[in-house]
């Protein structure tokens, strides 16, 4: 279970990721641009990733007692939110290239494409391959 202080970016970040639409991260926030180079566009200059993964390292690190500590014996955060390597990285970088109608579950995938009146839910293989856990 995570348990993150209310009122954070990480926690508006979390929720994002949980959710269907995993890697929209919140307009209001900076997005993450990725490693430091020249001419960076405005953001912050690491993956998101990382982030979750500092986050991860430094909730574990905090007093036990106090509220926001992550138990030293729960798995990583990517882990938790059962995403493999190649599924973060082909959503975190390739996100547009994967997808570019709908995006969710398979089931909620389909419902959409039917709702619009099609027969064919395009985009459904990639769902399922990257967003299954």
């Amino acid at each position: 279970m995570l348990v993150i202080s209310d009122h954070t970016s990480v926690k508006e970040r979390i929720k994002c990721t949980q959710k269907a639409e995993r890697f929209n991260q919140p307009k209001h926030l900076l997005p993450f641009v990725g490693n430091p180079r020249q001419n960076i566009p405005d953001g912050l200059p690491f993956e998101l990733s990382d982030y979750l993964a500092l986050v991860d390292w430094t909730g574990k690190i905090v007093r036990d007692d106090k509220r926001g500590a992550i138990d030293h014996n729960l798995p990583p955060l990517l882990e938790r939110l059962s995403l493999t390597r190649y599924q973060w990285k082909a959503l975190t970088r390739d996100f547009e290239k994967h997808f570019n109608h709908f995006v969710g579950s398979a089931n909620s995938v389909k419902a959409a494409y039917q709702r619009q009146g099609h027969t064919r839910s395009q985009g459904l293989r990639n769902c399922l391959m990257l967003l299954s856990a």
